[in-house]
């Protein structure tokens, strides 16, 4: 009997720290600063594809420091971010004139949403992109 009363006041202890641990893990505010990528090097064709961006704080608000690879790295762009909660937005402008607009979620694991491509002529053309937080490919 003793034993049994014993389990069940554990259980409900461990109950009790694990609904703590969500609760506070729900008030908590997801960090926007960090590095979220996708680059990677294909060795088939030889070529750097993908996705960098790298937000940090600045006087006034956050910053994206944005690489885009489609085949070779691309210049960087720093642009000012919007953020709204965890949803954040930011456009880099298009070396061939046009724009490419970024809308997603940040989240502990990375950044999800939309990229948006506007060129100087054309059709816009969006697809979705996952970027994940982690170190840059370049360290």
């Amino acid at each position: 009997m003793k034993l049994r009363v014993w389990h069940e006041i554990m259980a409900m202890a461990a109950t009790v720290v694990l609904m703590a641990g969500q609760l506070h893990a729900a008030g908590q505010k997801v960090r926007i600063t960090g590095i979220y990528s996708d680059l990677y090097f294909n060795q088939e064709g030889g070529d750097l594809l993908g996705n960098e961006i790298f937000i940090v704080y600045a006087s006034g608000g956050y910053v994206a420091f944005v690489q885009q690879s489609q085949g070779e790295p691309q210049m960087p762009s720093v642009v000012p971010v919007s953020i709204d909660g965890d949803t954040i937005s930011f456009t880099v402008p298009d070396p061939s004139g046009g724009t490419d607009e970024y809308k997603g979620r940040i989240s502990v694991a990375g950044f999800v949403g939309t990229l948006q491509h506007q060129p100087a002529r054309g059709e816009p053309a969006q697809r979705a992109i996952r970027l994940k937080r982690k170190k840059s490919y370049w360290e």
